[in-house]
């Protein structure tokens, strides 16, 4: 089942079957700075949060242009200088090495591309040759990039799918920190693609088997106007780094990566596009630094699910709620940075209007399980059976039902830490019109032949303070459903599957003695159902790390060491109902 989730079955089944800093102007930051502190959020019972921006009414217009163009010229100027120093250093000065796929010995590197014609439906499925080159981006010596070019893909259009698996990808030699990403679909020339005409079903880093520790799915990119395709890259704010492990020792850290890109292009009866090559890019901000840079650490938080693929849950076409809970195992406060899109949250937008998240428990909200019924409207042919956690609250208003269920509860409104909501302002989908065959105007394929659609946007992920103690809880509310503000007329293959995931990535720095872990949390929907953590293959706390060699030497060992885990996270997290999962390197014997 977890496999399933973090994206550890292609990789097995594989095997078991054959930058940038930036300098912005003090002007805008100091505007940035004196609204930034004010911006509150404000809840009203008597409008829905699917009307512009409810939540953020009490930013005034021009203080809301001076944010947005301020984080919008941030995410804009750091993706160019990341392009200038990889082209310089990659193509100019002819940085590229290519990997050698190696096959044999417990360091090997295991590679495969698979290309089939339909995401879902596919007619031809076929393994295709990979070549995959890397080029190291340096500036002092103490920082820089690793960047990964992968492909040549060719694409055909009709939401056709390639899918790349790497086991043993090589990491930056020198990184004491891990500090950001930048993950897309790129041209030959480099030109990162838009979507559309490439969709990023997924793209992701797994760093010592945490699967979501780097990733980009099909909503990163925002709406023009917040920075469009700038925001295929984040990094974190400067000083600030999640360690990794790169000396010789026996539980030193590890890097995957698995992507699926599509072409979603018209590809029908009446239209056959021109064939399109493109390559994926993976790059890895990276820091030595270890006298400025300080330890913090990431965190995925999702909504539980068991049968369905990528741990995904089905929801329903009308508009209804569902939530997930889990406690801190350390002390911390969450980093709030909203030029640099943390905390950030994902979801297929097609079917998403808001989330929430609220320093509380559900009980603590008013959510109880009672309020749950199973999923009852959508295509269950399509999605194979509903499981125990395709769960949803649906009220008839669902908005005025959360809000006048918060506001008499225990914790109340004021517990509300984060949330995300679709605006016009605060885009979550975009309409992009459709682009007819070849003509002079259109002599590129990747102009050509676009479907008139709505296409997932970010939006903005707004924070107040959020401060925790160990044990405290935490609880996500998702809004999905079809939302009546869209012509729902287009075709996009993922869209009748109304398959949900509703994630909060965050980095979180920790105020206790102990650094808290790199981490996903599957949650469930009771403070005293099972939380499932998938947690760094490097992790050791400190209570343990005198047997650290002991539990690191086999199999058995590790074990034993993930029984004596899984009891310590229990009294970490105020939790006896945790499960922990964690993943080997590959190759360990």
């Amino acid at each position: 089942m977890f496999e399933a989730w973090v994206g550890v079955s292609l990789a097995r089944r594989a095997v078991l079957s054959c930058l940038a800093i930036l300098l912005a102007s003090l002007t805008l930051v100091s505007q940035y700075a004196s609204f930034a502190v004010n911006t509150k959020p404000v809840m009203l019972l008597e409008g829905s949060l699917r009307r512009p921006s409810p939540l953020r009414s009490s930013r005034s217009t021009v203080r809301g242009q001076s944010e947005d163009r301020f984080k919008r010229e941030v995410r804009e100027q750091k993706m160019e200088q990341y392009k200038e120093e990889r082209n310089l250093q990659c193509d100019e000065r002819g940085g590229w090495k290519t990997i050698g796929l190696r096959r044999r010995g417990s360091e090997r590197i295991y590679a495969k591309y698979e290309y089939a014609d339909s995401m879902f439906a596919p007619e031809k499925v076929e393994g295709r040759e990979l070549i995959i080159e890397v080029c190291d981006v340096e500036g002092d010596g103490q920082s820089g990039w690793k960047i990964y070019r992968m492909g040549p893909m060719v694409g055909i259009g009709g939401y056709d799918r390639h899918e790349i698996t790497v086991l043993n990808l090589p990491h930056p030699s020198k990184a004491k920190f891990l500090t950001g990403k930048m993950m897309a679909p790129v041209y030959k020339n480099g030109e990162i693609a838009g979507f559309p005409p490439l969709h990023s079903h997924h793209n992701m880093v797994g760093v010592s088997g945490v699967k979501h520790a780097f990733e980009s799915h099909g909503d990163a990119i925002c709406d023009a106007n917040l920075g469009g395709e700038g925001c295929y890259l984040i990094s974190y704010p400067d000083g600030y780094g999640v360690p990794f492990k790169n000396e010789t020792v026996p539980n030193k850290d590890f890097m995957t990566l698995t992507l699926i890109f599509n072409d979603v292009r018209k590809n029908d009866d009446l239209v056959t596009p021109n064939k399109m090559l493109f390559y994926g890019e993976i790059a890895l901000k990276w820091s030595a630094n270890t006298d400025d840079v300080k330890s913090v650490s990431a965190a995925a938080l999702h909504m539980i699910g068991k049968s369905h693929p990528y741990m995904a849950n089905i929801v329903t076409k009308r508009p209804s709620l569902r939530w997930s809970t889990g406690t801190w195992p350390v002390d911390g406060k969450i980093i709030i940075s909203p030029e640099d899109q943390l905390p950030w949250f994902h979801a297929h937008r097609s079917y998403f209007t808001a989330f929430w998240a609220f320093a509380a428990s559900p009980e603590e909200l008013g959510l109880t399980t009672k309020l749950l019924r199973k999923v009852d409207d959508n295509n269950q042919t399509r999605n194979g059976k509903l499981d125990k956690f395709d769960l949803v609250w649906t009220p008839d208003d669902p908005i005025r039902a959360l809000e006048e269920k918060v506001a008499q509860s225990k914790k109340g409104l004021k517990s509300l830490r984060c949330w995300l909501v679709a605006s016009d302002e605060e885009k979550v989908l975009v309409y992009v019109n459709e682009t007819a065959g070849f003509s002079p105007e259109l002599s590129e394929p990747w102009q050509q032949n676009w479907k008139g659609s709505w296409y997932d946007r970010a939006g903005e992920v707004h924070c107040n303070p959020w401060s925790f103690k160990k044990g405290d809880s935490y609880t996500v509310v998702g809004m999905n459903g079809i939302d009546d503000r869209y012509n729902w007329t287009h075709d996009q293959s993922d869209f009748f599957t109304m398959m949900q995931h509703n994630i909060l990535f965050l980095l979180y720095e920790t105020t206790g003695p102990e650094l808290g872990p790199t981490m996903e949390i599957l949650g469930d929907f009771r403070s005293k159902g099972k939380n499932i953590v998938a947690l760094m293959w490097s992790y050791v706390p400190n209570v343990l790390k005198p047997q650290t060699e002991y539990y690191f030497q086999n199999k058995e060992r590790q074990t034993e060491y993930k029984g004596s885990l899984t009891r310590h996270l229990g009294k970490e997290f105020r939790n006896k109902n945790i499960g922990v999962f964690r993943i080997p390197p590959f190759g360990f014997h």
